[in-house]
């Protein structure tokens, strides 16, 4: 038998993220008609009822979340436009299905096991909260989704609510970051050059092993410390105008080359290049930074003793050539 469209509303629903109106418990045949009846007797209840579904019916139908009423035996008394887009059943075609249908199979026992357990016991171990499962399209297809369980008693019947939410998106959304984050990570760590990630004021959160070996100093050494201290002190202050303009948006980047203090104390010049990554608000999160040792691409003046040497190397070589005999 066919559940009549809409039963009369008298009590709510509390789901974890909306507050609904209910159907009553005696969602069918004769128990509705009577219902209607009672309500007829009173002055004004037809309106006062009309009014009341005209609520239900604003609220259900203007979510994207699907709303979903089964009575105790778990077959669907209440299907909003929400659920039929998410699932893929018209209305028609889910009113008098049991819930099992938008399951997967993996999960039809522990269901039947837990909607008998509260029946029997009123022990309920998902009412109340939110979980997230898989559902199962009308094409066979399986998806993620958010469950809200919301349960009313009325006149000795138990009927069941849910509020459910297609998390499809948000789990592609999950997917892309997670995979984007591994691609950081690897092109981070794996980078021939220091790499380094600073918050906004400068403090080191992450170094790679080029920039360690540089430095000469573990990652853990290196976090929670000033980038400013692996500079020259001569040169330290040297960028900080430059730091400045790109933290209130008038540049995007710092391109330099500056005495970088490295293993063992010794001055190497490295070439630094340091771009600052924002919030989708424009707030600055974090620096990102390249550091290379360019040291082998710079020729270091020669002093006088060092010149004398060169020079001197020079005549002998051209001395012995001096000295080979004719061809």
């Amino acid at each position: 038998m066919k559940i009549p469209p809409r039963p009369p509303i008298t009590g709510f629903v509390r789901s974890a993220r909306l507050l609904l109106p209910a159907p009553t418990a005696a969602a069918a045949g004769a128990g509705y008609v009577a219902g209607r009846r009672r309500t007829a007797e009173i002055p004004g209840g037809e309106d006062e009822l009309r009014a009341a579904e005209e609520r239900f019916r604003a609220v259900t139908g203007s979510t994207r979340d699907g709303i979903i009423s089964a009575d105790r035996s778990g077959r669907i008394m209440f299907w909003n436009a929400g659920a039929a887009a998410i699932f893929g059943h018209s209305e028609d075609e889910a009113l008098g299905r049991p819930l099992t249908d938008l399951m997967p199979e993996r999960y039809r026992d522990a269901h039947l096991a837990g909607m008998s357990r509260y029946l029997a016991t009123g022990e309920a171990r998902m009412v109340g909260s939110s979980v997230e499962l898989e559902g199962l399209r009308a094409d066979g297809a399986e998806f993620p989704l958010e469950l809200s369980l919301g349960t009313w008693n009325q006149g000795g019947a138990v009927c069941f609510s849910a509020v459910v939410r297609d998390l499809i998106d948000r789990v592609r959304t999950r997917r892309a970051l997670r995979e984007a984050e591994e691609r950081f990570a690897g092109a981070f760590e794996g980078a021939a050059v220091g790499m380094v990630l600073a918050t906004p004021d400068g403090i080191v959160l992450r170094a790679n092993r080029a920039l360690c070996e540089l430095t000469g100093l573990a990652e853990d050494q290196l976090a929670g410390r000033r980038l400013d201290e692996f500079v020259h002190p001569d040169e330290r202050t040297a960028d900080i105008t430059a730091i400045r303009a790109m933290l209130a948006g008038r540049t995007e980047r710092l391109a330099t080359e500056r005495r970088m203090l490295g293993a063992g104390g010794r001055t190497r010049i490295a070439r630094v290049n340091l771009s600052l990554i924002r919030e989708t608000d424009g707030t600055p999160l974090h620096f990102v930074g390249q550091v290379e040792d360019v040291n082998c691409y710079v020729v270091k003046p020669l002093d006088l003793d060092d010149f004398t040497a060169l020079v001197q190397a020079i005549n002998r070589f051209w001395f012995e050539v001096a000295r080979l005999p004719p061809r």
